[in-house]
């Protein structure tokens, strides 16, 4: 299996305090890992390091190398809006656009210069349909996006982080707050677009890995405890630790 983002001796801090602790861990090509561990570990900042967004956090500071195909993405000369482009992430709690949902998708694509009204109905339709949307909105697409349910809403950040055709998708518990149908409707896409893309899963829902990730890493307060295959990490685990928290003994 090819690796498309490799972490090496990974290190970050948040002024003194060392969050993360030399991560090192391969991300494999169309498919879907998961990154568990206790709350308040480093699992959201993992993700932030990939796509360079934790260069927005104050006192932040990264060590080491995340490399996307082999390129380190904290190169100098790396272009960072085209890293976000290529490595999207999608948020915990559901932030539409404050604008129509058509907009909504099609922000991205005009960001990168598309502007022709033809070429952006049809990302805006293709992304729809891809999460399961366009037959719900179609008919109201100049409605605000805030008119949607929450679990719509998900499903509409998907897209508008979809449609400027990123390679690898982050997901920050993009489920926490929604109710068990919504949340199986993204559980279902996750499954579906493992196909076109690479999915990085933040969850403390730890059914919810086993459901659909591929790989799963135990993260635990800034350390990478075990990696392995989802189905070896929850049935036959090599660290006690990751039993335990597996098991719901500690923690």
């Amino acid at each position: 299996m090819d690796a498309i983002i490799k972490l090496k001796n990974l290190n970050v801090w948040y002024g003194e305090n060392h969050v993360l602790k030399n991560i090192n861990l391969e991300f494999y090509e169309k498919k879907i890992t998961a990154i568990v561990g206790p709350s308040g570990c480093g699992k959201s900042t993992l993700l932030k390091t990939m796509n360079r967004l934790i260069e927005l956090t104050e006192n932040a500071k990264v060590s080491g190398e995340v490399l996307y195909r082999d390129i380190n993405i904290y190169d100098p000369d790396v272009n960072v809006i085209e890293v976000r482009r290529r490595i999207g992430i999608v948020f915990q709690k559901t932030t539409p656009l404050p604008m129509s949902i058509y907009d909504n998708v099609a922000y991205g694509p005009r960001l990168h210069g598309i502007s022709d009204k033809r070429t952006l109905d049809e990302i805006v339709k293709n992304s729809l349909i891809k999460v399961g949307l366009w037959d719900e909105v179609r008919h109201r697409l100049k409605d605000s996006a805030f008119n949607l349910s929450l679990g719509q809403q998900q499903r509409l950040a998907i897209a508008r982080t979809i449609s400027i055709n990123p390679e690898v998708i982050l997901m920050d518990e993009p489920t926490s707050a929604l109710d068990p149908v919504s949340s199986m409707k993204i559980e279902n896409l996750m499954k579906e677009f493992k196909n076109d893309y690479t999915i990085i899963l933040v969850t403390h829902n730890l059914n919810q890995a086993k459901r659909v990730s591929d790989f799963t890493a135990f993260i635990y307060y800034g350390e990478i405890i075990e990696y392995n295959i989802t189905d070896k990490i929850f049935r036959e685990p090599e660290k006690k630790l990751t039993m335990q928290y597996m098991r719901g003994i500690v923690f």
